[in-house]
């Protein structure tokens, strides 16, 4: 990629809906927002979103939006609940950088908290933009990156695509780096095959051989091999080795997953003060729901997330629930009866506790002792990370489309006017040939000369031809015959006999026409399938861990220099 010169744009691609006054003005009331960004499709390409170098100055204003708030959460003042939030978590996130993870945390632990996060998969390098994004941005304004693995979430299939095949016939395979297991949250998840798992490397290596690719997971691959050894985890395990390869280039977060984070005491407050106020939260949100699918068109029931529901007296809460004896996550139902909250999942009632914020945020961190966590769904995983942490919080495009609805929350529920986040994706593709494909012009262009050659075969086909132009004066004198000026002529019997002549004639010009019409099939052919070698070998949708070194820390340099 060539060096950006001084005071030349990054190659970024911006796609918002409104900014600056407008958008800070909408959100303040908390209207729903449509927001529009959508992935670049050149290598290098990014959505940064405000733009890099108007970051320091958006959380200069957030930090202000937070001094001049004055809500209280369960009768703790609100400054002073975020303080107790961000020091609990950067001990904990300390702890599990340093002494989990082994590495070395950064010594700055003070200053301004850029947060981002991500389930601990292995993911495309778009989303891992966002790790260098944190990184770079605390570096400029003297602060600290946090990275939050979302380890709550249900773990997806263990292995990942590369393609696999010819340039001019690619295919999509799988590589396994463990064996099959049920669906269940990523924190719970063990090493199957132990096997499986340490060969990965060298089986990405030799998938990748035959593009002529040197990948960098094989070099990041044995810190989550010597991290199985230290805790069996999948999710440490894969963590591990991407926070390995991170510090080879110089990115420091500290790294904090989020079921470390649902343990802590801010949070349980954070919790009872929704539980105390489920029934006002519920109707909140499902009408902030409502008004994003109608903004965005969305007739799905499930999109982008479910309704909270009521059944008689109890109200579900935007928590997941779930028996360390269970797979599934559960969903979480709770009802006020009296003087008490009580709490239940589909096995039945687990807890009964004071009405009180205090009494019940204490009875909720007493929930691992029973074999019962209790975790937070994707808006309440953002909503507290931007109310309790963040002093700017990064997403990537799909996090982004999600905090249309926080931003409502937050004024709504909340009363708080919602702090900007920043928005980063970039588009990485693997350094293969890709297939020239047509324009959307050009394929239109062309289905339509094939349509218009099979229903038109005449104004394909030489009039030099005598046998070619009886055809077609026979074809013009049975059109005026059925279409003329004058009213319709010939019984119903003959109009179906010139109907059907109509049809042959169609067919025998389409026969001397035939060579140059399969031949252009045979362009549309060649053309189709070079659109589905380019969608397979140009996808961003490949794992960081196919990429080599150079190709991944060149865009990122370029990106947050």
């Amino acid at each position: 990629m060539p060096e950006r010169r001084p005071g030349q744009p990054r190659n970024v691609a911006l796609n918002t809906y409104a900014s600056g006054e407008q958008t800070a003005d909408k959100r303040a009331r908390g209207r729903v927002m449509r927001r529009v960004w959508k992935a670049p499709h050149s290598h290098g390409g990014a959505v940064i979103d405000p733009p890099w170098d108007a970051l320091p100055q958006v959380i200069e204003a957030n930090q202000q939006l937070w001094n001049r708030s004055e809500v209280s959460i369960t009768e703790i003042d609100w400054l002073s609940w975020r303080q107790r939030c961000r020091d609990a978590c950067l001990v904990a996130a300390r702890d599990y950088t340093s002494g989990h993870l082994n590495f070395t945390i950064p010594e700055r632990m003070t200053g301004p908290l850029i947060v981002g996060g991500h389930q601990p998969e292995l993911f495309h390098p778009g989303v891992w933009a966002k790790n260098f994004a944190l990184s770079r941005l605390a570096e400029r304004v003297r602060g600290v990156g946090l990275n939050l693995i979302i380890d709550s979430d249900a773990s997806a299939a263990a292995s990942i695509v590369v393609p696999s095949g010819t340039v001019e016939e690619p295919q999509r395979s799988l590589v396994p780096y463990d064996a099959a297991r049920p669906m269940q949250p990523w924190e719970t998840a063990a090493i199957v095959d132990r096997e499986l798992f340490s060969t990965f490397g060298d089986r990405v290596a030799e998938a990748m051989r035959a593009w002529k690719i040197s990948p960098i997971l094989p070099t990041a691959w044995p810190a989550a091999v010597d991290q199985v050894d230290r805790t069996g985890k999948l999710s440490d395990a894969l963590t591990a080795a991407r926070a390995f390869q991170e510090r080879q280039w110089g990115i420091a977060n500290l790294e904090l997953p989020m079921s470390r984070v649902c343990s802590l005491a801010p949070f349980t407050e954070f919790v009872s003060w929704i539980l105390l106020r489920l029934p006002e939260f519920v109707r909140q949100h499902n009408e902030v729901l409502n008004e994003y699918r109608q903004l965005n068109r969305i007739r799905s029931h499930s999109h982008p997330v479910a309704d909270l529901a009521q059944q008689e007296d109890w109200w579900e809460a935007p928590f997941w629930i779930w028996r360390d004896a269970a797979v599934l996550r559960d969903r979480l139902f709770v009802k006020r009866q009296g003087e008490e909250l009580i709490l239940r999942d589909r096995i039945g009632e687990f807890l009964r506790a004071p009405a009180e914020p205090a009494a019940l945020a204490a009875a909720l961190s007493e929930l691992p002792s029973q074999q019962i966590q209790l975790r937070t769904r994707a808006l309440t995983t953002t909503l507290f990370a931007r109310l309790g942490l963040a002093d700017l919080f990064v997403h990537g495009l799909g996090g982004a489309k999600y905090d249309e609805m926080t931003d409502a929350l937050m004024v709504r529920f909340f009363h708080v006017d919602a702090p900007r986040f920043l928005t980063v994706s970039a588009t990485l593709h693997l350094p293969v040939p890709i297939p020239v494909v047509m324009t959307a012009e050009q394929r239109g262009q062309l289905r339509h000369q094939l349509n218009d050659m099979a229903y038109n075969p005449q104004r394909y086909l030489p009039l030099s031809d005598g046998s070619v132009q009886r055809l077609i004066d026979d074809r013009v004198q049975l059109l005026n015959q059925l279409h003329g000026a004058s009213s319709p002529s010939g019984t119903r019997r003959e109009r179906r006999s010139w109907y059907l002549r109509l049809l042959e004639i169609r067919r025998l010009l389409q026969a001397q026409l035939s060579p140059a019409m399969l031949a252009l099939e045979q362009r549309w052919q060649a053309r189709e399938q070079s659109a589905q070698a380019a969608a397979i070998l140009g996808s961003r949708e490949y794992s960081w861990g196919l990429f080599p070194a150079k190709t991944l820390r060149e865009v990122y340099t370029n990106l947050f220099a």
